[in-house]
């Protein structure tokens, strides 16, 4: 007789093996925009104004003391998140245990990277074109020190970049394509950038200006390993110590000349089923359907 308190796991799920998240050691320190550059100085005004806040707390990497603090905030080296993104991912390795790390090091490894904001060389200032590799394309050191040999690329999507990271190494290790999937992935707290982003948001209603609003960097190393399904000490979450999790994709269902497009993901959506194909079109796709309003013909 099974316990009802045992969650079955899927025969898809994968491992967290290892999770680092790491944050500047500097305290919080409060943003002062300049004329000088009137771009900046509109979008803090604006962000401001979105988000009903009288001023900006940032905390991040690379902040040098002997810089005024207002322009330091503007210029923080590059080269103290790169160093914390290989803290991450030692911090991480390190949950494997002595004998893991050595097998990890021996085994087929994919690295997927990931941002918040895509390319960002020309806001970072970097004067190096090694540096311009790691910061845009892969970070040589976590290659280097972790014998990549895998599937590697830097995704793009910004805001959704790790969901996809995410999706990709479920798939990867599902199809014996690698036996390790590390995903590194860092926010910058760029100042223009964060004030922009923040047009996204709704502006909230009522209430006096007198609130704070703050943005943190991190850098973060996660480690996916294939769970064997029905394997020892692996069949529920209540008898297995694992942390185990599982992506499912969202795919917007559009398709051209088809009058019942919108209605049908929609109303899948409610009743978190499968969409029947529809009879006009010989194409149709998705696993979790997104609601009416996503869909945009």
């Amino acid at each position: 007789m099974s316990n009802s308190s045992e969650r079955h796991i899927p025969a898809a799920a994968v491992r967290l093996a290892g999770f680092s998240l790491l944050e500047p050691g500097t305290l919080l320190q409060r943003f002062q925009p300049t004329w000088f550059n009137v771009w900046e100085a509109a979008q803090y005004k604006k962000a401001n104004a979105r988000a009903g806040s009288g001023q900006w707390l940032l905390r991040r990497f690379g902040i040098d003391d002997a810089v005024q603090p207002a322009e330091a905030l503007r210029k923080a080296n590059y080269r103290d998140w790169l160093n914390g993104l290989g803290d991450a991912c030692h911090q991480a390795v390190a949950q494997l245990g002595a004998k893991g790390e050595f097998q990890l090091r021996h085994e087929r490894n994919a690295l997927l990277y990931v941002d918040s904001w895509g390319e960002t060389t020309t806001f970072e200032e970097v004067n190096s074109w090694r540096d311009a590799l790691s910061v845009d394309i892969l970070p040589k050191n976590i290659v280097r020190d972790y014998g990549i040999n895998g599937f590697s690329g830097k995704l793009r999507g910004e805001r959704n970049g790790l969901m996809s990271a995410l999706l990709i190494a479920q798939d990867m290790l599902n199809s014996d394509l690698s036996d390790n999937v590390i995903i590194c992935g860092h926010f910058r707290s760029i100042p223009v950038l964060v004030f922009s982003e923040m047009q996204r948001y709704a502006r909230p209603r009522g209430g006096a200006q007198g609130n704070s609003q703050a943005s943190v960097e991190r850098v973060g190393c996660l480690i996916l390993k294939k769970t064997a399904p029905g394997g020892p000490g692996c069949t529920s979450a209540a008898t297995c110590g694992c942390r185990t999790l599982r992506v499912r994709p969202r795919a917007v269902w559009r398709t051209a000349g088809c009058s019942t497009a919108a209605p049908i993901p929609a109303r899948c959506w409610a009743l978190r089923r499968r969409p029947a194909r529809c009879a006009s079109c010989s194409s149709g796709r998705s696993s979790a359907c997104p609601p009416r309003w996503a869909i945009r013909r």
